[in-house]
């Protein structure tokens, strides 16, 4: 089972829970919607701040990994398999080569920052490969 997404937009968001700082924003991502655009505001008074977005699947099997994949404008700083309380660094996907979770689980995490310079946007694809 490959599931694909043509784009991803995000503009990072939701605070107050992350880092108790409200101008660190994170957001959770559905990805059982085959195209999201996340859009959300920055808070009033915020100059600077942090972002990231998770990337969570729950599946029926421990078998698939969860990749992220380069779209035509992946900006990132960091990307982390956070699965089961773990923080591994991931590699940087590239045109030829997605970053994929490292183990097999039914409940996939990656943690997605932003990267310092971007200001406003990133988009990126990811898929969820069954290892056999």
């Amino acid at each position: 089972m490959v599931l694909f997404i043509a784009s991803f937009i995000l503009m990072l968001g939701i605070s107050q829970a992350f880092l108790d700082d409200r101008c660190h924003l994170m957001t959770v991502s559905d990805l059982s919607k085959l195209t999201q655009i996340i859009d959300m505001p920055i808070p009033d008074g915020c100059t600077a701040g942090e972002g990231n977005l998770l990337l969570e699947a729950k599946l029926t099997t421990a078998d698939s990994v969860l990749c992220i994949e380069e779209s035509w404008a992946t900006m990132l700083g960091a990307v982390k398999e956070v699965t089961g309380g773990s923080n591994k660094p991931m590699a940087m996907p590239t045109k030829d080569s997605p970053s994929c979770s490292s183990k097999p689980s039914s409940h996939l995490q990656v943690m997605l920052s932003a990267e310092d310079t971007q200001y406003y946007m990133t988009a990126f694809k990811y898929s969820i490969k069954k290892i056999l």
